[in-house]
């Protein structure tokens, strides 16, 4: 009941006007990462891991910066994902993103689910319309979701369309306006993090299975002039580490294959002086104590942040360089 209160304030705030945006300079890369984690649990949590999320995006998109509503932006991407999940029970749901004209966001999220009739297609924008009465009964809502949707892209410039066909799926596209921040901007809200960050030139091995992970620590890592070394698989991970010498290694908990505390069970045995820290979505203080008593030197929690991932690394340096 209060999900279909606050549906219908957001729509009245809407039409009346009276909803105003909040810009600021963010990173595309943060807000992209806090909806893939949000959704990689939200499917777990509604029993539908055999559902497939894959993200594709530009490698641009991973170091923009810019200047938007990004409360605006996840509620947007959280409404239609949601949407997707609710309405798709096999197959994959894929958000997609790149950049225009160095100012607008252009974004897709597709589904394999039901798919919208041409009929419904027509309505769908429309306040306290779902896509087919026929499954009224077994998906409940207020209908508002994609009016909510099109009336926030309205405020900030953007627009959305559909393609759908019934029993195969939809693709819902939208653009997304934002600003470049100048240099000046950019340098004071960045300063604090880039001015203490001086090369590392550590060896490092990560362990991810998510491609858009691994190439956003690649590009930390390379900046920090470092030594990368990249692996999918926990099994893959005890070999590397086996036979090349790591000054530490990113370890993520969930892999494909066997858990990253197996993994690195196996490589303190080979090396017990081997540091390797945890990076995990669970951010509660069990799993940071289970990650240190399992011989993790440390632990990060995702979306990984870039100052605290650097402070960390730098660390491992100083240790060495003292020893």
């Amino acid at each position: 009941m209060l999900e279909i209160i606050n549906d219908i304030l957001d729509i009245a705030k809407i039409e009346s006007g009276q909803l105003s945006l909040h810009n600021e300079t963010c990173s595309l890369r943060s807000i992209i990462q806090e909806v893939e984690l949000f959704f990689n649990e939200y499917r777990v949590r509604i029993k539908k891991e055999h559902i497939d999320f894959i993200i594709h995006i530009d490698s641009n998109i991973l170091n923009t910066t810019a200047i938007l509503d990004q409360i605006k932006l996840k509620q947007i991407l959280i409404n239609l994902i949601t949407n997707a999940f609710k309405f798709t029970h096999s197959g994959y749901i894929e958000l997609g993103c790149e950049i225009q004209d160095n100012s607008i966001l252009f974004m897709y999220v597709a589904d394999t689910g039901m798919g919208i009739s041409n009929e419904d297609q027509t309505r769908i924008f429309k306040r306290f319309v779902q896509a087919s009465t026929d499954t009224s009964g077994i998906f409940n809502g207020t209908g508002l979701g994609l009016p909510i949707i099109k009336g926030l892209l309205n405020l900030v410039g953007g627009d959305i369309r559909l393609t759908s066909e019934l029993g195969k799926g939809t693709t819902f596209y939208f653009t997304y306006p934002f600003e470049i921040p100048s240099i000046d901007d950019t340098e004071n809200s960045l300063s604090h993090i880039y001015t203490s960050q001086a090369k590392l030139g550590l060896r490092v091995l990560i362990v991810e299975d998510d491609e858009f992970n691994a190439q956003y620590l690649d590009a930390l890592l390379n900046q920090w002039k470092c030594y990368v070394d990249t692996v999918s698989y926990g099994k893959k991970a005890i070999y590397i580490a086996s036979d090349k010498i790591f000054d530490v290694i990113l370890m993520d908990i969930r892999l494909p294959d066997i858990t990253g505390y197996e993994a690195a069970a196996e490589i303190l045995a080979q090396n017990p002086q081997q540091k390797i820290i945890a990076q995990t979505a669970f951010a509660g203080s069990d799993e940071k104590n289970k990650a240190l008593k399992a011989g993790f030197v440390n632990y990060i929690c995702k979306p990984i942040q870039r100052q605290e991932l650097y402070t960390m690394l730098a660390d491992i340096k100083t240790y060495n360089s003292n020893q």
